[in-house]
């Protein structure tokens, strides 16, 4: 017996021929890999006990998680995989552990047993707006964004610097501090996207479903 390889190619009883067979050829043509359903499934040398299939590799995998929290247990035992493309809604009363999951996923949380798989993780970009309450100060969205995001103290400190630079005598100690602050603040300024931040965040607000509108409206928070 030997173990099976993930990344075999080819349809076959046969294991030893697999990777001789022409389709097996063409699928390496097309940069297509067929997966075993598990990785530790044994093979003998005429007999492939699986069934062969093409897929995508899986987003994360959930397997075998269980969590509690104080004496409540949230997961029991979970076996879950989440494909790309994937749309999911999580529905549930508060506290059955939705927030939970996804604290999980961001390596926030450990389960108690079991673990969570995301392949090529370091690759990927997970995106997590949290439900915290915040305290929203009486001003519109964009600009609520802009202080946030430190961008509109970057702008302060540049017009800041601009002026004191206008007012300081060239080619003294206190003018090249001046400059080099303000050189420090610029590159800070463009690193951050801070020329193209409001037309940024408009896009993703429309994502979530603001309107154009909104963007003027005064938040608040209680």
């Amino acid at each position: 017996m030997e173990e099976a390889d993930p990344h075999v190619w080819g349809h076959a009883t046969d294991a030893n021929k697999v990777s001789q067979r022409p389709e097996a050829h063409s699928a390496r043509k097309r940069k297509k890999k067929l997966f075993l359903p598990y990785r530790s499934l044994p093979l003998s040398n005429w007999q492939l006990h699986a069934t062969w299939y093409e897929q995508e590799q899986p987003l994360i995998y959930f397997r075998n998680i269980s969590l509690s929290f104080l004496d409540k247990q949230l997961f029991d035992q979970i076996n879950w995989t989440i494909h790309p493309k994937s749309r999911i809604g999580l529905v549930g009363d508060n506290g059955t552990g939705k927030t939970t999951l996804f604290r999980a996923i961001l390596d926030q949380v450990h389960p108690d047993s079991g673990f969570i798989d995301i392949p090529d993780r370091k690759q990927k970009k997970i995106g997590y707006l949290p439900q915290d309450l915040v305290e929203l100060e009486a001003t519109g969205l964009i600009e609520y964004l802009r202080r946030k995001s430190g961008i509109a103290r970057l702008e302060g400190d540049i017009r800041s610097l601009e002026e004191q630079i206008s007012k300081t005598k060239p080619n003294t100690h206190a003018y090249s501090e001046l400059t080099r602050r303000y050189a420090d603040a610029t590159a800070e300024f463009s690193a951050r996207d801070g020329y193209a931040f409001e037309a940024r965040a408009k896009q993703i607000l429309k994502g979530f479903g603001f309107r154009e509108n909104d963007f003027i409206k005064t938040c608040a928070a209680g």
